[in-house]
């Protein structure tokens, strides 16, 4: 009896038994940080040779110059912008309307420009609306335009556009989602005059700057 007790007390020490087991791994683990990525596009239309666009896209300002308006006129500036990145956002709109008096003239001052208005005429007789949609393709965002200002049958002032876009952000899904939005400016010469004389606003300026924000 004491030689096996010693036997088996030598087979352990000596280290000859052995137990079964399983290996996995786990490998290459990696965190990636998400990405917010606004690309945006500018375009427009209106008379024929009167206005040019720069298209813009990312880090370049894309823009719509309208030239030599008149009444009975009318145009459009569309901003398209796409997250195409992995993260949900919400799209920040900071503008700056500013007006300029054209120069002064007789038939300025016959129209009733008596010069008290500085900043010129357009931001009380160029009507504008404003519509915004959102979808997952620009198609889609352009079939759910909504107006934000004006309305299908009425031009509103110009004055009202800054504070409108400034409230005009929305949320923006990730790529794949509902990651694209419109936003649709169109403006006419005629319909704000009523029996004020049109000539008022000849050489008058309007200047919109836009700056798109999009925040996690």
């Amino acid at each position: 009896m004491t030689l096996a007790a010693l036997l088996v007390m030598s087979m352990v020490a000596g280290g000859v038994w052995a137990y079964f087991s399983d290996i996995q791994s786990s490998g290459n683990n990696v965190l990636l940080a998400g990405t917010l990525d606004l690309s945006p596009s500018t375009n427009g239309t209106s008379s024929s040779g009167n206005y040019t666009v720069t298209a813009g896209g990312n880090q370049v300002n894309g823009k719509v110059v309208f030239r030599k308006i008149a009444p009975g006129e009318s145009g459009n500036m569309t901003w398209t912008l796409t997250n195409n990145g992995t993260l949900n956002g919400t799209l920040v709109i900071s503008s700056n309307v500013t007006f300029a008096l054209g120069s002064s003239s007789e038939i300025k001052t016959a129209a009733g420009d008596t010069g008290a208005d500085t900043d010129g005429f357009l931001d009380e007789y160029l009507g504008v609306k404003l519509q915004r949609g959102l979808g997952n393709t620009t198609a889609n965002a352009m079939a759910n335009l909504t107006y934000l200002l004006g309305s299908s049958g009425s031009y509103a002032a110009f004055s009202g556009l800054q504070a409108t876009l400034n409230s005009a952000g929305a949320s923006m899904a990730a790529s794949g989602g509902n990651d694209t939005i419109v936003y649709v400016l169109r403006w006419e010469v005629g319909s704000l005059f009523g029996s004020v004389n049109q000539n008022i606003i000849q050489g008058d300026g309007a200047d919109i700057d836009i700056t798109f924000t999009l925040n996690q």
